[in-house]
């Protein structure tokens, strides 16, 4: 009876919530990592479950959706109804995992911990991979944990074939598997050998089965040997190299989305190796990159770790696209008082310091929260990354409490006092101020902007990008886009107006002075005009929409001269484009070049058999010859 109300309570939480936000903009149309696996998932459903490419980024979230969709339909709601039942099953199975280490008053603590945890709520419904890894995570740490209490074989390849699952879902979990069979060999030299031979090969094979598939099938679509994905090394120069400051931060500065990512990860290195490279290629050159970095600036490097080191003990939810503080102002679950990261941690941290007494029977807890603290600050710090150690300090929570409640009850002050200077002093130090909460605001008014754009709603996206700039006046990317909702509703002096600003807060960024040239020439202004697309040209000189442009300002200034030097490097650029081919063939007409128009005509006849201007500019051609 006790689960079935914890099972019906967590569910009814998380249902309530979906139904709360379903109607806001990111959540409706989606944005962003979440619209990068629905539209990774749909493509499975078109072009088959094989895929063409080696995986960039962990598979198991979009082929779950996949799933989802071809039994249901591509139905959001389907996707987020699933999830909010595995959610509600993880406060059930860590009930049994906390019964199982610390007996039954810990399993009730875990299952209200797990049923109440914010973060747990807000991730539930989101297309975003936490809670199918959480899922799977929980049903490893309860297997694993049997396997230990109850020595029975078939549970080390369940749990080897869970953890293999769950690195195709979140590659650094290799990590974990690392940390187990260290685990493994430490704690288990005075056992038999043969036994700890057997329920590590049992391991390993369960583990083998799992990534094989993702294994064989990167190998026949690419002719590389990847295991999951090749994205390790971008990740861990982001984390770790001359620009890392803890958090994300871009290969290319403003190039933060999904698609640019594994796009620019392959440019940049191809250039600087000055080859082509197969995906495992890259991932080795961005390692070494960045621990070449490492070696060269070990101090900086220091106090780089250090600053992750308090991020990833911080109570602050450090946001990734989805803003848990600012989902909070349209959630009223969200907003009640519910148990968080910043309540659990300083707990947990007395409940590991209360248990090094007995560390031998908690080593396996030990190892794999290391594990999992290290695969998050290896690389940089997100809320939702470090949501998979936060199972583990609700364990040592639960048992700091237990122990507590135990020495109150007996009079124990001294362990009472220490429990509670533990306590202050561990949560003194994960509320210390370190992050700046104001560029997340901005962030989430941006995507709420981007998702008003998205579904035809221009009034609202324009104010959410100005409350995005209103509360970080540098953030590029709110300005960027508010002047293209501007240009594209037809007033070109405020999109002008904030491509100026957009410029000033950017370093030479190429589709900026094009886009602002487009607007001046919109409103007439030519000289600027010009000004802007000689500049794009200038940053790169193969700009074709910038040579076009800046082609049509001179020809209307009865430059021919310049159109025709222009339109020549942009057929070179382009042989196919029959506007530029035509308005050369005028310019050569003007400047009575008639050879070199009648090849440019002849060319543009080509491409359109009957274009009539063009028939008729070769008789005008064929008369001044």
């Amino acid at each position: 009876m006790f689960l079935l109300i914890v099972f019906i309570v967590a569910f009814a939480i998380r249902l309530s919530y979906t139904f709360q936000i379903q109607e806001l903009p990111p959540f409706k149309v989606l944005i962003v990592d979440a619209l990068s696996y629905n539209n990774w998932a749909k493509e499975i459903l078109s072009d088959g479950w094989l895929g063409k490419e080696i995986f960039y980024q962990a598979p198991l979230y979009p082929y779950f959706l996949a799933v989802v969709y071809k039994i249901f339909g591509v139905d959001l709601f389907a996707v987020r109804f699933v999830q909010v039942v595995m959610s509600a099953l993880v406060c059930i199975i860590f009930y049994f995992l906390g019964k199982l280490w610390f007996g039954n008053k810990a399993g009730v603590i875990m299952a209200f911990f797990t049923t109440f945890y914010g973060v747990y709520i807000f991730y539930s419904p989101m297309h975003l991979k936490p809670t199918l890894y959480l899922f799977l995570e929980a049903l490893f740490l309860l297997t694993i944990s049997w396997s230990v209490f109850s020595n029975r074989r078939i549970l080390f390849f369940i749990s080897g074939l869970i953890v293999g699952t769950m690195v195709l879902c979140r590659e650094n979990t290799i990590l974990v598997i690392l940390f187990m069979f260290v685990w493994l060999l430490c704690f288990h030299r005075n056992k038999h050998e043969k036994k700890i031979l057997i329920n590590g090969g049992l391991l390993v094979l369960g583990i083998i089965l799992a990534l094989t598939p993702s294994i064989v099938r990167n190998y026949a679509v690419g002719g590389d040997f990847v295991i999951a994905t090749s994205q390790g090394g971008t990740n861990f120069y982001i984390g770790n190299g001359p620009n890392a400051t803890g958090f994300y931060t871009p290969l290319i500065k403003h190039r933060q989305t999904p698609p640019y990512e594994g796009i620019d990860a392959r440019q940049l290195a191809e250039e600087e190796s000055g080859r082509k490279l197969v995906p495992s290629e890259i991932s080795a050159f961005w390692y070494k990159k960045a621990l070449t970095h490492m070696m060269h600036n070990k101090v900086d490097y220091l106090k780089l770790m250090w600053k992750k080191f308090k991020l990833f003990f911080n109570a602050y939810e450090s946001p990734d696209a989805e803003d848990y503080y600012f989902y909070r102002r349209y959630s009223s679950i969200l907003d009640l008082p519910l148990v968080s990261f910043g309540f659990i941690c300083p707990l947990a941290i007395v409940g590991i310091c209360l248990s090094v007494r007995e560390s031998k029977r908690f080593s396996l807890l030990y190892f794999l929260a290391a594990a999992n603290f290290l695969s998050v600050v290896m690389f940089y710090i997100f809320s939702r990354y470090r949501l998979p150690i936060v199972p583990f300090f609700m364990l040592f929570a639960s048992y700091a409490l237990i122990r507590v409640v135990r020495d109150y009850s007996l009079k124990r002050w001294f362990y009472v006092a220490t429990f509670c200077v533990l306590f202050i002093v561990s949560y003194l130090f994960t509320h210390l101020d370190e992050v700046n909460s104001e560029n997340s605001d901005a962030l989430s008014h941006f995507n709420f902007g981007l998702a008003y754009e998205k579904v035809g709603n221009i009034p609202d996206a324009i104010k959410e990008y100005k409350k995005s700039i209103a509360v970080d006046p540098a953030f590029l990317k709110s300005s960027n886009n508010l002047a293209i909702t501007y240009y594209n509703d037809g007033n070109y002096r405020k999109a002008a107006e904030f491509w100026e600003r957009s410029i000033e807060l950017s370093s030479g960024e190429l589709m900026l002075h094009f886009n602002l040239g487009k607007a001046y020439l919109k409103l007439g202004e030519n000289e600027k005009a010009e000004r802007e697309f000689n500049t794009a040209i200038e940053i790169d000189p193969d700009f074709e929409k910038a040579i076009n442009n800046l082609a049509s300002i001179y020809f209307n200034k009865e430059n021919y001269l310049k159109v025709a030097g222009l339109l020549k490097k942009s057929n070179r650029l382009n042989p196919d484009n029959a506007v530029v081919l035509l308005v050369l063939a005028k310019a050569q007409i003007k400047l009575g070049e008639f050879p070199e128009a009648k090849m440019s005509l002849m060319k543009l006849l080509q491409i359109e058999k009957n274009h009539p201007e063009a028939a008729r500019l070769l008789n005008v051609v064929n008369r001044g010859l």
